[in-house]
């Protein structure tokens, strides 16, 4: 929005002493006609003149001037191309002529009446629709012009936002559409994961039921094996098999593959191991192993797991 102080000084220099002055194309003439007597115009005067006409033909601001009948005495190329009406076609032409009987009728020309019969700035902002240009939301403004206490006419200031709301309009349209999209999605993963929990909550079931089974048909086996006298070392591999089965643990076995896929057999069997609570002397009894290699598996299990450095024991970190 263009604020009633902004580059005003020059404009408003160049309509009190120049409101007479008409714009044909690139040159300027003096319409005597229409110059009262107690104004003149020397030299000086007209190269100023010149030169603030030039300055807001260079603007992309529509700039004009009217007078108390509402009639343009000077508007500048940027409001011409606007309204595509030639200079000489708007010059002497009433507003109503240029921007339309119902546009004049409205709030638009309500407005500019205001400025020139109570002296005061005012201003319009909203969507116009011209005749043969079509329809553009517009920030106008209106500066009067008075000398000694006389309102002699009014130099109009307008921008074309028409681009700049269309572009808010269609980011409004898009942030809408984006947040539908966003509570479609929510909805989605809302979903996606509740069949998540019911398939892991499933797959848990299926898990235990099997391993039960598994237990069951094993169970008697192990006994057998136990109640024929075995020698020590086959006694002691049957309570290792039955520890094994007694405590497995699936949940393990999920949370290694998910940290790493990439563990090997006999690591994830040393895990499952610490986890049970065993030393590394009773690790490397069952595994059949030196106890060097078992703390060689516990520190490919650290760092394979992401722990190096991390102030945290194995076995914690496996049970959490």
């Amino acid at each position: 929005m263009l604020h009633p102080n902004v580059c005003f000084n020059s404009l408003r220099t160049c309509c009190i002493r120049c409101a007479y002055l008409c714009c044909i194309g690139d040159s300027f003439f003096m319409d005597t006609r229409s110059i009262p007597d107690e104004m003149s115009f020397d030299r000086c005067d007209l190269s100023i003149a010149e030169f603030c006409f030039s300055v807001m033909d260079a603007v992309q601001a529509l700039v004009a001037y009217v007078d108390r009948a509402c009639t343009y005495r000077y508007v500048n190329k940027a409001y011409s191309r606007l309204f595509n009406k030639p200079l000489h076609g708007c010059l002497g032409a009433h507003v109503s002529e240029v921007v339309g009987d119902a546009v004049f009728d409205g709030e638009v020309g309500a407005e500019l009446l205001r400025c020139i019969r109570n002296g005061e700035q005012c201003s319009f902002e909203g969507w116009a629709s011209f005749p043969r240009v079509g329809e553009y939301y517009m920030d106008i403004r209106y500066f009067p012009h008075i000398v000694e206490g006389k309102v002699l006419g009014a130099a109009i200031i307008a921008h074309d936002m028409t681009d700049k709301k269309a572009m808010i309009r269609e980011m409004v349209i898009q942030n809408r559409e984006l947040q539908r999209n966003l509570g479609k999605l929510e909805e989605t993963n809302a979903q996606l994961r509740q069949l998540l929990e019911n398939v892991t909550a499933d797959r848990e079931r299926t898990e235990s039921n099997a391993f039960y089974r598994v237990s069951e048909s094993i169970a008697p086996y192990l006994q057998a094996l136990k109640c024929q006298e075995p020698s020590e070392q086959t006694a002691k591999l049957a309570d290792n098999i039955e520890t094994a089965i007694l405590n497995y643990k699936p949940r393990l076995d999920r949370k290694l593959y998910r940290l790493n896929p990439a563990l090997s057999a006999r690591e994830r069997r040393v895990a499952h191991l610490i986890v049970e609570g065993k030393t590394s002397q009773e690790i490397a009894d069952i595994v059949e192993k030196s106890v060097k290699t078992v703390e060689y598996y516990r520190s490919s299990l650290r760092k394979k797991l992401g722990l190096c450095g991390r102030r945290v024991s194995l076995r914690t970190f496996l049970v959490s």
